[in-house]
C-alpha cells in the first residue's frame, strides 16, 4: 500500500491491490468505512484501484488513511495499537450493538474496529491508546485470566519503564475500590493512567506520575487509613491542607467529582483534610466544593467578613463577589456555563461567589456574572458589534424560550461541549431588540453555536409535539395518562357509596 499524493484541501488517496480491495468490500471493511463516515464526517469512496478520503479536518483524514492501510497490518505504529483478545470474549468487549465499545471510544477519544478477535486502536495520543488497552483487558479479565498471568509486580519508580504493576493481596477491597469512578480521580490527580486488570493494578506514565498514582491508589486499595501525618502533608508539593470543624466531618464526596484524593488527618484533637492532586486547578476545585458543603451546615464558617475583593495578582489568584438574597440560586444554576466560557473556577459559597484563575479569566468570570444578574433584572444592554461576543438573529418564537425549562437540558449540554455561555440581552446596535448572545474564549466555537447548534436545537424542539403549547396549541396529552381512556358512558357518573 502506498500514498500516491497529498492535496492541500484535505484530500488523500490510497492505492489498493486486489487482495486489499476484497477485504475492504467484505463485512468488516464496510463496517469500518461506515464507522469512519459517521464518526468524523468523512467522504470515503472505494474503487477497485484506490480509496479517496475527504474531510474538513487534516488529522481526521490522516487517521482514516491509517485505518484503511492497517487492514493487513498486525504491528503497532505511531498512531495505532493492536490488542489480541480471545475470539469467544470479543463479543463481551463490544457489547450488544457495540454499546460497550462505543463507551470506551467516547471516554478516551479513540477509534476502534476489530476483526477475528484483534482490536485495532487508533489515536494520535499514546495515552489514549494505552488507556483503551487497559480498559479492554479489564473487561476480558472479568471472564478469563488472559493477561494477568504474564504480569510481574514492579516498583513504580523503576527507571526505563512506562508501565508498573502491583498485585492486590485482598481482592475484595481492590475490586470494590477500582470498580467505581475513582479510576478517573486517580488519573486526573496523578496525570497518568490507573486501571485494574485481574488481580493487578496497572499504572502507566512517567516516573513521577507512576509514583503519585501508586500512592493515591494505595489509599483505597489497602482498606486502611494511610500513614500521612500533618507535617508530611505540608511537605508534599501536591497537597493542600484544610482545617475542618468536627461537626461536618465526612459529609462530602469530592474525590470522583474533582479528580482528587482526600485524606482525613486528626492531630491534637483537630480535624484536617489533605487534598492531594498534581494539578493545582483540581486541588482548588476540591477546596471550593468542601467550603460550599461546610457553609451549608455552618453559616459564615468561610464567608464571615468576606466582601467584594479583586486580587492584584496577574497570575493565579482569587476574587470574591457578594450576592443578594434573591440572586444566589439564580447564579448557582449557571455557574457551569460561566466557568466553561471564562476558564476560571467559580463556586458559590454561602452568599459569596469565588473566582479562581488567572487575571484575565477572573475578569471574564466577574463580567459574565454581572451580565447574568442584569439579565435577571431585565436591564442588560449590549452591542452585537462587540468582537468578544457573537449575536444570533431572533429565530426563536421568543428568545427567552431558550432559557426556559424546555430547553435547559439541551442548552447545558451545548454550553459544556462548546465552552460557551448563552444568554438574552437587548442589542444597542439594532434598536434595542432582544437577541441571543454567545460569550466564550473561542470565536470559532461561538460561530458554530450561533449558526448551526442553536438553530438545530430550535428545529428539534419544534418537531417535538410535547411542546405544542409553545405554538399556541393545546398541550399534548401524556399517552400514559389513562383518564381519557375510560368508557365514555362512565364519565360523569357518580361514585357509589359503600
Amino acid at each position: 500500500l502506498q500514498f500516491l499524493y497529498f492535496i492541500g484541501r484535505m484530500n488523500e488517496r490510497v492505492e489498493l491491490n486486489d487482495a486489499h480491495y476484497k477485504v475492504l468490500e467484505g463485512g468488516t471493511g464496510r463496517f469500518a468505512m461506515d464507522k469512519l463516515r459517521r464518526k468524523f464526517g468523512l467522504e470515503v469512496t472505494v474503487t477497485e484501484k484506490e480509496v479517496v478520503v475527504k474531510g474538513p479536518v487534516q488529522e481526521d483524514v490522516e487517521l482514516a488513511c491509517e485505518v484503511i492501510m492497517s487492514f493487513e497490518s498486525k504491528s503497532d505504529t505511531d498512531i495505532m495499537s493492536v490488542l489480541a483478545v480471545p475470539v469467544q470474549r470479543a463479543g463481551y468487549v463490544t457489547g450488544t450493538g457495540g454499546v460497550s465499545l462505543q463507551k470506551i471510544e467516547d471516554e478516551f477519544n479513540t477509534f476502534i474496529y476489530h476483526n477475528e478477535g484483534v482490536f485495532y486502536i487508533f489515536s494520535h495520543f499514546k495515552k489514549a491508546r494505552v488507556g483503551t488497552i487497559f480498559r479492554i483487558q479489564c473487561l476480558v479479565e472479568q471472564l478469563e485470566a488472559v493477561y494477568s498471568p504474564r504480569f510481574e509486580e514492579t516498583n513504580p519508580t523503576t527507571e526505563g519503564i512506562d508501565t508498573a504493576y502491583f498485585k492486590l493481596h485482598d481482592t475484595s477491597l481492590g475490586t470494590k475500590a477500582l470498580r467505581t469512578s475513582k479510576k478517573k480521580a486517580f488519573n486526573t490527580a496523578s496525570g497518568g493512567l490507573v486501571d485494574q486488570v485481574g488481580l493487578f493494578i496497572v499504572i502507566w506514565g512517567t516516573k513521577e506520575e507512576r509514583d503519585l498514582a501508586e500512592f493515591y491508589a494505595s489509599v483505597y486499595i489497602t482498606g486502611q487509613p494511610p500513614r500521612l501525618t500533618l507535617d508530611e502533608a505540608k511537605r508534599r508539593l501536591d497537597a493542600f491542607i484544610m482545617p475542618l470543624p468536627t461537626q461536618v466531618h465526612r459529609l462530602w464526596q469530592v474525590d470522583e467529582h474533582t479528580g482528587t484524593v482526600c485524606i482525613d488527618i486528626t492531630e491534637d484533637e483537630k480535624e484536617y483534610v489533605a487534598i492531594l492532586a498534581n494539578p493545582l486547578k483540581a486541588r482548588t476545585r476540591a477546596k471550593l466544593q468542601i467550603m460550599s458543603v461546610v457553609e451549608e451546615k455552618m453559616k459564615g464558617e468561610y464567608t464571615e467578613g468576606v466582601g467584594n475583593k479583586k486580587s492584584p495578582e496577574l497570575g493565579w489568584g482569587e476574587d470574591t463577589f457578594l450576592l443578594e438574597k434573591d440572586e444566589r440560586n439564580y447564579v448557582r444554576d449557571r455557574t457551569d456555563a460561566i466557568e466553561n466560557a471564562s476558564g476560571c473556577l467559580i463556586r458559590v459559597v454561602g452568599m459569596v461567589v469565588f473566582f479562581v484563575g488567572s487575571s484575565e479569566e477572573r475578569a471574564n468570570g466577574r463580567r459574565y456574572v454581572k451580565w447574568l444578574l442584569q439579565m435577571h433584572r431585565g436591564k442588560l444592554v449590549l452591542s452585537s458589534e462587540d468582537p468578544e461576543l457573537t449575536c444570533m438573529a431572533p429565530k426563536f418564537h421568543r428568545n427567552k424560550d431558550v432559557m426556559q425549562m424546555d430547553y435547559q437540558q439541551s442548552l447545558k449540554r451545548l454550553e459544556s461541549v462548546y465552552q460557551c455561555f448563552v444568554f438574552v440581552a437587548y442589542d444597542a446596535a439594532d434598536s434595542y431588540k432582544e437577541k441571543l448572545f454567545i460569550a466564550g474564549h473561542d470565536p470559532n466555537l461561538r460561530r458554530i453555536v450561533a449558526t448551526e447548534e442553536l438553530p438545530r436545537m430550535r428545529t428539534d424542539h419544534r418537531n417535538d409535539h410535547r411542546f405544542d403549547h409553545d405554538k399556541g396549541k393545546r398541550p399534548a396529552r401524556d399517552p400514559r395518562d389513562n383518564r381519557d381512556n375510560r368508557d365514555p358512558r362512565d364519565r360523569g357518573a357518580k361514585r357509589p357509596r359503600y
